[in-house]
Order: structure tokens, then C-alpha cells, then sequence
């Protein structure tokens, strides 16, 4: 077997069989990467890769990853305990325990809970109701409708009364005399 030794900047062209570790160094002479061979790259700085990169088997780290064009993978991110990123962050689905969004933006979710005077809304009115710590407020100029007869309870029951019937209660009088003349008139309003 012939060996070569070289000093400084080598240009290798064909093959280039290696057998045992290879270590890249600094100009301190510290390790910065190591590839052992079974084929794992371990290393204290930085790895950077020129273009897209591709991993056969899993990636795994203990420090962090980052990347100046995007991370891209043709299977899952595992065992990551926090992704960080400030750009947006695209989905098929999101699944997580307590919280899920499909495909079309149907989201569930254990507890959706605002700050004290926080809004929840639509689209076009983002703070139709405000959630203050024991107090729920519709925006002004807003309808709230409950769509199921006797959907609407208080503390002691259901509140069984037609629109209508307390639309008659809001035209009464407060204070009805009971003779026969004025009774006769009072009952006349309420029946």
C-alpha cells in the first residue's frame, strides 16, 4: 500500500477511500468535526450546509439547528423540545395534545381563555364580545341570538317565555290598581 503525506491545501480527484476517523481541525489543532467510521458527524462548531442537504436516517442533535434558507425534511421532526422560527410556519395539520387545527382551519382546543378585558370576534368584528373576569359584554350595535326555544337559563331554570310574551311584559304598566275599572284595562294589556 503506497502512503502520501502532505502538508497544506491537497486537490484530490477519483475516489478517495478512507479508512478510520477523519477529524477537521482548526488552525489551533482542536477538533471542530468528526466523522467516525460508521459514518456519524459529530462536532462542537457550527455545520453548515451550501444548498439543500439531505439526511438518509434521522438527525440528531443536542444543541440547535439553524438555517439562513429553511429546514426541509421528507419525514418527521422528533423529539425536538421547542422550534423556534420568526417566519411562518406551514401545515397540513397541526396536532398537539389539548390543541388541533385540520386542513381547512377547524381548530379545538382544551381551554381558550383571553386576558381580562380580552375580545373574541369574526373577521369583520374582532371584539364582538369582551371577556372581563366574571362578565361577558356584546359590542354595541351587535345581536345576540339564541336560536333553541328555552336555550336561554338563568340560575333557578330555563327561561320559557316567547319573544313575543316578553315583548308583552316590556308594554305594561308597573303599577296596575286593582279596581274593577283600571283591572279590567290592565288585564286588556296582558292578555
Amino acid at each position: 500500500m503506497a502512503y502520501k503525506f502532505q502538508f497544506g491545501q491537497a486537490i484530490l480527484s477519483g475516489n478517495l477511500d478512507q479508512e478510520g476517523d477523519v477529524l477537521i481541525k482548526d488552525q489551533s489543532g482542536n477538533t471542530k468535526i468528526a466523522l467516525d467510521d460508521n459514518g456519524a458527524i459529530s462536532g462542537s462548531g457550527a455545520f453548515h450546509a451550501v444548498g439543500p442537504a439531505s439526511f438518509g436516517a434521522a438527525l440528531a442533535t443536542t444543541g440547535s439547528i439553524s438555517s439562513g434558507a429553511g429546514v426541509s425534511a421528507g419525514g418527521a421532526i422528533s423529539t425536538a423540545t421547542s422550534i423556534d422560527g420568526s417566519g411562518d410556519l406551514t401545515m397540513g395539520t397541526i396536532t398537539m395534545t389539548g390543541f388541533s387545527v385540520d386542513a381547512d382551519g377547524d381548530t379545538i382546543v382544551k381551554t381558550l381563555a383571553t386576558p381580562d378585558d380580552g375580545t373574541i370576534g369574526s373577521a369583520t368584528n374582532a371584539d364582538l364580545l369582551t371577556l372581563a373576569a366574571a362578565a361577558v359584554t356584546v359590542k354595541a350595535n351587535s345581536d345576540f341570538t339564541v336560536a333553541k326555544a328555552g336555550g336561554l337559563n338563568l340560575a333557578d331554570g330555563a327561561v320559557t317565555s316567547t319573544a313575543a310574551e316578553l315583548n308583552l311584559v316590556d308594554g305594561s304598566s308597573a303599577a296596575c290598581s286593582l279596581s274593577v275599572g283600571t283591572y279590567r284595562s290592565c288585564r286588556q294589556r296582558f292578555c
